[in-house]
């Protein structure tokens, strides 16, 4: 999520209120209710166990076919979306996770939901390569679809992703709002947090930009299960080296993303300094959210090494 990502949104309406898991307290997509009384982000307050507007997944088996990153309007227009009904915690950090199906069955019935068990999703963050204020020159790729050959050299037909371009509406601005407010969630209901970079430079380039920051926030978020968890327990957070001359094997081409890589975001860029205010909301809740994490795992609780497997060495990776 950069600059020309999100800046944009689609017209596509969320799901009426879904049902609540109980077991895992994570709301089907699209099901959580807005506050009420209140205007704006205020509407749809921050959780990473809530989401505001469906999450959507591409699998792998259409990027394959992909010649050019389409944005979300026309990635559903074309069918090469898969709307998520319900996720669960899997093995490690995958997660079991229902797709719904369209049409019904022979008995008239609507079809119901397919489980996608224990695969991989792939939450791609990501610096636009072409950002621009007109929604029309905008793109994430460049001419020569780089980062489209870095995503393919990572997905399998049976792994998922999420991107922005693809995955959250890129025209209507309520939509939008939606999605930026549940992008907690989209993360913490994928297995990989994966920063496309092209070398150190682009790293360097990626900490910079305030959207991606957004995400890499989003990332680190804990999560409380009823006790504090910290995100490594549900997330895997790398960068990727997508360069395309890049003389790296598989493993060199990766890098652990830590705390220590979250920067004050004020002095990131931004292509369009309005967006500021869309992020402003994350950045306070996260900043309350790991303060307070922090001040728990600096108490004597004897159970919290039980939580976060690493004694001594605290919340970080």
């Amino acid at each position: 999520d950069d600059e020309g990502g999100v800046d944009h949104a689609a017209h596509v309406q969320a799901n009426a209120p879904g049902e609540v898991d109980d077991e895992s307290g994570v709301d089907a997509v699209g099901a959580a209710e807005p506050a009420t009384g209140l205007s704006g982000a205020d509407l749809y307050p921050l959780n990473p166990t809530k989401c505001y507007f469906p999450m959507y997944l591409v699998p792998g088996s259409i990027v394959a076919k992909l010649s050019r990153l389409p944005d979300h309007e026309e990635a559903l227009k074309q069918g090469y979306l898969l709307e998520v009904e319900k996720v669960e915690e899997g093995s490690y950090s995958n997660k079991r996770i229902w797709i719904k199906q369209k049409g019904r069955g022979a008995d008239g019935k609507k079809l119901p939901s397919r489980e996608i068990s224990d695969t991989m999703v792939y939450f791609f963050s990501h610096r636009w390569m072409t950002p621009n204020l007109d929604p029309s020159l905008a793109h994430p790729d460049d001419d020569a679809n780089t980062k489209l050959r870095g995503i393919k050299s990572i997905l399998n037909p049976k792994k998922y992703m999420w991107i922005d371009f693809m995955c959250i509406p890129q025209r209507d601005p309520s939509s939008q709002l939606r999605a930026i407010q549940s992008l907690p969630y989209y993360v913490h209901a994928s297995a990989r947090f994966t920063a496309l970079v092209l070398g150190a430079q682009g790293r360097e380039e990626y900490l910079q930009r305030a959207w991606c920051q957004a995400e890499l926030i989003a990332s680190k978020l804990p999560i409380r299960m009823p006790f504090w968890e910290p995100a490594w327990l549900h997330v895997r957070g790398m960068f990727r080296d997508i360069s395309p001359d890049s003389k790296l094997g598989k493993e060199g081409r990766l890098e652990p993303i830590h705390l220590c890589h979250i920067r004050d975001i004020s002095t990131c860029k931004l292509t369009d300094q309005r967006d500021f205010e869309k992020l402003r909301p994350l950045v306070e809740f996260a900043a309350k959210e790991l303060r307070e994490m922090c001040e728990w795992d600096a108490s004597p609780d004897r159970d919290k090494t039980r939580l976060f497997g690493r004694g001594a060495k605290g919340i970080d990776e």
